[in-house]
C-alpha cells in the first residue's frame, strides 16, 4: 500500500505559522501538510534526534480559534487569525505549490 508523503513548511514565528495553517485550510490541503516552528532556539523537547537543528522545532496544530499546540509535546501558543496579504498568498502558494489560494466552493 502507498502513503501518501506530507509536505513540510518550516517556518520561524507563530505569527508565520499561523497565517499558513489558515491558507492550508482555505486551500484545502492542511491534512496534507505539516506545519513546523524552526527548532535553533527552542527545540521540541519529544522531537527526534537530529544533526538539524531546524528540524527541532514545534509541529503545530489548531486547536481553536487562538491557539496552536504542538502535536509532540503538547506546547500551546496563543494566536489570532489575519487576513493574508497578496505577497503572503504568493509566499505560501510558492512554499505549498499543490495548493492555490483559490477558496473552495461551497456546496
Amino acid at each position: 500500500m502507498k502513503e501518501r508523503t506530507k509536505n513540510l513548511m518550516i517556518l520561524s514565528s507563530i505569527a508565520e505559522c499561523r497565517k499558513a495553517i489558515d491558507f492550508l485550510l482555505q486551500a484545502g490541503e492542511y491534512s496534507a501538510t505539516t506545519v513546523m516552528l524552526r527548532g535553533e532556539k527552542h527545540p521540541c523537547p519529544k522531537s527526534l534526534a537530529n544533526d538539524m537543528p531546524m528540524y527541532r522545532g514545534h509541529q503545530l496544530v489548531l486547536r481553536d480559534d487562538n491557539t496552536l499546540e504542538c502535536r509532540e509535546c503538547g506546547r500551546k501558543y496563543r494566536s489570532v487569525h489575519q487576513e493574508l496579504t497578496k505577497e503572503e498568498q504568493y509566499l505560501y502558494e510558492t512554499l505549498s505549490p499543490r495548493c492555490s489560494f483559490e477558496p473552495q466552493a461551497e456546496l
